[in-house]
């Protein structure tokens, strides 16, 4: 239900995220953020820079990147779930022919759609696609404040998809997570909330918060 997040642009503070994540337990799902400086502003380490140990983790790569590629890349690296932004494609047919690649190498498309971008565009995906991430900040940068109506974007689309999986994204905090899920999240991704500060303690916090 936690999912844990990394968005760096440095090696060794990725690889420091990395190895504090690993101590949580009941940990199964690590979101690695991939960003070029284009799609947001925001320019982290890209999927030739990092290498993912084999691990307990389910390893999900959210792409905030213009017209992604290189799909064979992530799946040579671990990764089983692919985040797509509907936004990174001037086309939608260009972002069909990404999820039907994601697919054929046997891992999971999932699309994400920022703030600014109405909920209704997913209606025509709700068919094939089964994991969303509804964006609650801006793309690319941690440690924002969730905007105000993403619990209003959040059961709109819960009821667009009423058998998908929502990941809730940005923004979450111990205390709004409990009504994310009640609102219709299946999974809340986690960063500042999470890292910055005591990483036990705050993980003990949003567990916590979901009892």
């Amino acid at each position: 239900m936690i999912i844990p997040s990394i968005l760096e642009n440095s090696l060794a503070k990725f690889n420091q995220r990395f190895k504090s994540i690993s101590s949580l337990k009941g940990v199964k799902t690590l979101q690695i953020d991939f960003a070029d400086g284009e799609l947001v502003a925001t320019k982290t380490l890209t999927i030739d820079e990092i290498q993912l140990p084999k691990t307990k983790f389910f390893y999900e790569a959210h792409l905030m990147v213009t017209n992604p590629k290189n799909f064979v890349d992530y799946a040579a690296n671990g990764f089983k779930r692919i985040i797509l932004h509907y936004e990174a494609f001037g086309q939608e047919q260009e972002l069909e022919v990404a999820l039907d690649e994601i697919t054929k190498l046997k891992m999971v498309p999932a699309i994400a759609i920022s703030p600014t971008t109405a909920v209704s565009v997913l209606r025509y995906y709700t068919d094939t696609i089964k994991n969303f991430t509804l964006l609650g900040v801006a793309p690319g940068k941690q440690g924002q404040v969730m905007m105000p109506d993403t619990f209003d974007r959040l059961r709109e689309l819960r009821d667009l998809a009423p058998n998908a999986n929502i990941e809730m994204d940005g923004g979450v905090n111990a205390e709004n997570i409990a009504e994310l899920i009640d609102a219709g999240a299946t999974e809340c991704v986690v960063g500042h909330a999470l890292l910055e500060g005591d990483i036990q303690e705050n993980y003990k916090n949003l567990l916590e918060a979901l009892k």
